[in-house]
Formats: C-alpha cells, structure tokens, sequence
C-alpha cells in the first residue's frame, strides 16, 4: 500500500490551542497519504490535547487521550482534530504512510488548480479574428 513515509514531532506547549478538524488526506483519489500513525510520549499526562476521530458512517466520534506510550493508527482520510492541551506540554511523533503515485498525482493536480482558477477569472476567452 505505501511506498514512504514523512514524520512531524512537535510538542505542543501547556495551554496550546490544539489542532481544527480536518482531514489528512482528502477522500477521495487519488490522495497520497494512507495512514496516520501517531505514538504519544507523555508520562506526566493530566488531561487535554485529546485526539478526537470521527469513523466513518453514524459512529459516534472517538476521544482518545495522548497516554504515554500510546500509539494510534487511522486512515489519513478519516476527520479528526486536537483538543486543546491541559497543563503540560504534549509531546507526539505523527508519521504519514503515503503511496508515491498517487502523492504525485495529488500535488499535480494541486499545482494546476491555479492555473485553472486563473483562465477561470478571465470573462473574455473569445480570439479575435484577423481583420
């Protein structure tokens, strides 16, 4: 299924704000990356910066706390977000598992939209005949 990897690690400082809903991925292909692994590292965990999923269909959403040692693994499409954090900092290391091709796919279809939106501006797309 994946052919790469990229990783984050980035703690999130006492009170930060946490992370909006929001996808990895998007849903439909092609889209790059596949899974979304997190692994908390926090032993003096006392509450926030839960991890909330939302599985597809009417499942209700899944809070998940950043336990240490805790490691967590979802599709990269799935919505999620960050609660914001309680009194200390949250540490994770997040690592996407991506398929080269359709990562490929993904970003030229991305760096094309512009040029699209742009003629999409233009109201006069009619050529002149010579004269």
């Amino acid at each position: 299924m994946s052919d790469r990897r990229s990783s984050l690690s980035r703690p999130q400082a006492p009170g930060a704000s946490g992370y909006v809903v929001h996808r990895d991925a998007a849903p439909e292909r092609p889209s790059g990356r596949k899974l979304t692994v997190i692994y908390y590292l926090n032993p003096q965990w006392t509450g926030g910066g839960e991890l909330t999923l939302w599985p597809p269909g009417d499942a209700p959403p899944v809070n998940i706390a950043p336990l240490d040692d805790r490691m967590v693994i979802f599709r990269s499409s799935l919505e999620h977000r960050v609660l914001p954090n309680g009194h200390e900092t949250r540490l994770a290391v997040t690592t996407w598992f991506y398929n080269r091709l359709e990562l490929a796919m993904e970003l030229y279809a991305e760096k094309k939209r512009p040029l699209l939106e742009e003629d999409d501006d233009d109201d006069d797309d009619t050529v002149d005949a010579p004269e």
